[in-house]
């Protein structure tokens, strides 16, 4: 929309964005409009004429230059949502005016390296939502505690300590202090009992206080990267989690009283080095979809987690897992969409997975794998296929059947031949077959015409010639359809002549 246009100026929602503007022309003031959208332009400052726009409930300004905001905004007496996120407004301090707006419910001051948070900020007392996201905040003001927040973003900044009357805001619901430098919560955390989310992740916590147990109504928790904490209280607390996130702690174990978590849809304990094992009580998650036990030194994964027939995310990346170490019950997770099993001792693909009917994406790179069974031919939902850093020497033609193939990435195993089935595969995109023993390409990989990288790096290529794979993917795939129907008539002349 353009200011200059008239027919605009009586619009509802003004949608001035992504225009290149540098600022806001006098014209604004004629707009009748109650939302107001400048977001991702080159605009540094607001023009008072920004207050005689009294009827405006929604304004964004976000993803500009702004270094200050007028304080004619404290004429806006109906906003109730304000923008401002990804500016420069570390350079002269907030209005008070903005304490004026006694409507305003949702503020966003993400991204503008503000290094303190005003006290007049409690004087706004319809405020439920604020973000602060990604700024260089080290304290939160107690007057702010006064304001009615429902939700409170604070993470990438520089909190050291969170206030000791923390739990005063009894109307929270969502905290999020992720990457900051505080090493405890406060006692009267206990006293939020209306969080439903909470997440500390990547700070320096080293024990959670007794009254962290008592907050019931918690569906999200992430308490991870915070390496020094060895005690997460029993579950039996959280009984309302959905879900929980335990990523790069000194946990010990996997307490059984997980199981009550029948809510819980996504688990991640990755990275938990001396943990050494997960307990069958993992098997009675029935809502679980996703589970991360990425890194755990794992060595067998127990026969019960067949009974998470929910399962469409599975990642055992980076274990001790063996072919004995995977159970006859994965063939029961039936909805499974994604499996990783990179990093492991598997010597081949469990036939289990080849049961996996629905499956998306399978990674069983940097193991030790000798071949691709005939068998990957029947996994026909599947668009990624990552196979790299093992010692395959074929690939069976099967693999045409997998009609819906995106991806392949088979980079430094031993293969010397590419069957031309691969030729079917019409929507791959990338193919990976770097640091092979290749030395011939199927003519066939010049009818994927959605193919848009392909690697063949580091194999002793006879076909194409040296010159043609030096200019890529584009020059490759010319050549192959081009030569493929000499090739053909070559083989027919073969043919007749016998």
């Amino acid at each position: 929309m353009s200011f200059a246009n008239k027919k605009f100026v009586n619009s509802e929602v003004f949608c001035h964005s992504n225009q290149g503007t540098t600022e806001i022309p006098e014209q604004v003031k004629e707009l009748r409009c109650t939302t107001l959208i400048l977001s991702s332009n080159d605009i540094a400052e607001i023009p008072d004429d920004i207050g005689k726009l009294v009827q405006l409930r929604v304004l964004d300004v976000s993803t500009n230059r702004l270094t200050s905001i007028s304080s004619e905004i404290s004429t806006l007496v109906n906003l109730s949502t304000l923008n401002l996120s990804n500016n420069k407004l570390f350079f002269y301090p907030l209005p008070e005016a903005i304490a004026s707006l006694r409507s305003l419910t949702v503020v966003n001051l993400s991204g503008n390296q503000l290094e303190d948070i005003p006290d007049f900020f409690g004087k706004l007392a319809a405020l439920t939502d604020l973000d602060l996201s990604e700024n260089n905040i080290k304290a939160i003001p107690e007057a702010l505690l006064s304001c009615p927040l429902k939700k409170l973003w604070m993470p990438k900044n520089g909190l050291q300590s969170l206030p000791a009357k923390l739990g005063k805001c009894k109307t929270l619901q969502d905290l999020n202090f992720e990457n900051n430098k505080f090493t405890k919560l406060p006692d009267s955390i206990g006293d939020l009992q209306s969080l439903t989310k909470i997440n500390i992740a990547y700070n320096g916590v080293r024990w959670l206080p007794e009254t962290f147990s008592t907050l019931g109504n918690l569906s999200d928790m992430v308490l991870s990267d915070n390496p020094a904490l060895t005690y997460v209280p029993e579950y039996t607390c959280f009984p309302r989690l959905v879900v929980l996130k335990l990523r790069n702690l000194q946990l010990p174990c996997v307490d059984p009283s997980i199981q009550v978590l029948n809510q819980l849809k996504e688990l991640e304990l990755r990275a938990n080095a001396h943990m050494g094992a997960v307990p069958d009580e993992l098997g009675k998650l029935c809502s679980l979809t996703k589970l991360d036990l990425y890194g755990n030194k794992l060595k067998v994964i127990p026969a019960a987690i067949g009974n998470c027939e929910k399962l469409e995310v599975l990642d055992l990346r980076a274990n001790l897992l063996t072919i004995e170490s995977m159970p006859r019950q994965f063939a029961n997770l039936t909805n499974l969409k994604k499996i990783f099993l990179a990093n492991n001792k598997l010597e081949s693909i469990p036939e289990e997975v080849f049961l996996l009917k629905g499956l998306e994406e399978l990674d069983c790179s940097n193991n030790e794998l000798h071949s691709l069974p005939d068998a990957i031919g029947t996994l026909l939902c599947l668009k990624k296929l990552q196979v790299s850093g093992n010692a395959c020497k074929r690939i069976p033609a099967s693999i045409g059947n997998l009609i819906e193939l995106e991806q392949i990435d088979m980079k430094h195993n031993e293969i010397a031949f590419l069957p031309v089935d691969i030729g079917k595969l019409k929507k791959l995109r990338k193919f990976d077959i770097s640091f092979n023993m290749v030395t011939h390409l199927p003519f066939e990989l010049g009818d994927l015409h959605e193919l848009k990288t392909l690697d063949v790096s580091r194999n002793p290529l006879i076909i194409p010639p040296r010159p043609i794979v030096d200019k890529g993917t584009i020059a490759i795939l010319d050549y192959l359809a081009k030569n493929k129907n000499a090739n053909l008539k070559a083989e027919g002349l073969q043919v007749g002549t016998k």
